[in-house]
């Protein structure tokens, strides 16, 4: 080989290095290098537009192995109908005053049967309906029950439980 072509591939090789070396040191600054990629800013993230209301409370009192039904009402203040599906009843918190270490009261005491099936209600309007109102067999109804857990729940005692609700609409055209 002549010492052109070795001065050649010499040099070719040491740009080859050199790009290496350099890629390296740029991907190093990148993810080392707060300054150079980052962002802040701010704003206000928006809640959906509530277009209606679900309201009720249990028909009875709970005990241990009890349950009570739910003839929730939906208000729909819009002026268009609403039809609402995917009914959902969650226990949320429980206020127990005789609650005590060894007597405790938590949301684990109690459960809730959903809705059975996938239905859907039209709701007319600005208006409110029960569900019994929109046809719906009080059979089929949210209930809200406390476990029999075989253990003493005196601490469930005169408990008040929250509940939320929460459904899909969509306004009928």
């Amino acid at each position: 080989m002549n010492a052109v072509r070795r001065r050649v591939w010499i040099i070719a090789a040491a740009m080859v290095v050199a790009s290496f070396v350099l890629g390296a040191v740029v991907a190093w600054t990148v993810l080392h290098n707060p300054f150079l990629f980052g962002g802040s800013g701010g704003g206000v993230a928006e809640q959906p537009r509530q277009f209606f209301t679900i309201d009720g409370d249990l028909t009875e009192p709970l005990i241990p192995g009890s349950g009570s039904s739910l003839n929730l009402s939906i208000t729909n203040p819009l002026d268009s109908a609403l039809a609402v599906s995917m009914l959902l009843v969650e226990v949320d918190a429980v206020d127990a005053p005789n609650a005590t270490a060894e007597h405790p009261c938590t949301v684990e005491d109690f459960a809730v049967d959903q809705m059975p099936g996938v239905s859907e209600w039209v709701v007319e309007t600005d208006s409110t309906s029960t569900l019994s109102e929109l046809g719906v067999s009080s059979d089929d109804w949210p209930v809200v029950r406390m476990l029999d857990t075989e253990t003493n729940q005196d601490g469930c005692k005169d408990a008040t439980l929250s509940l939320s609700y929460s459904a899909i609409g969509r306004i009928v055209e």
